[in-house]
């Protein structure tokens, strides 16, 4: 090989070398970017997760608290006055808001 062959391939590394550098720079600014966006998306699903137990907890309360109230054995047993079938109306209109809020809860 020449003189000029040889410093001819010494440019040609020191371009490719420089090309991967700033690639290699490229890439580890992705990925910084990718390990930030999982911790967030992490913390998400923890935060979730965490909700959804809530949600369920309050759901088998909530439906505990209905089997044991008095209104459902008046509503098997007894016909309800008005009153009582406005009271249970106004009841079942919380359940289904609760029961809508935890789908809303859920669906995010």
């Amino acid at each position: 090989m020449t003189d000029l062959q040889i410093v001819t391939n010494i440019d040609r590394i020191e371009q490719e070398i420089i090309a991967i550098l700033a690639q290699n720079k490229v890439l580890t600014k992705k990925l910084v970017s990718v390990e930030n966006e999982k911790k967030l998306l992490e913390e998400k699903a923890q935060k979730q997760a965490k909700e959804l137990r809530e949600l369920q907890k309050n759901q088998k309360n909530t439906a505990n608290t209905f089997l044991d109230s008095q209104i459902f054995a008046k509503i098997v047993e007894n016909k309800l006055s008005s009153e009582q079938i406005t009271e249970l109306k106004e009841t079942i209109d919380n359940y289904i808001k609760e029961i809508d809020r935890c789908i809303a809860q859920l669906s995010e």
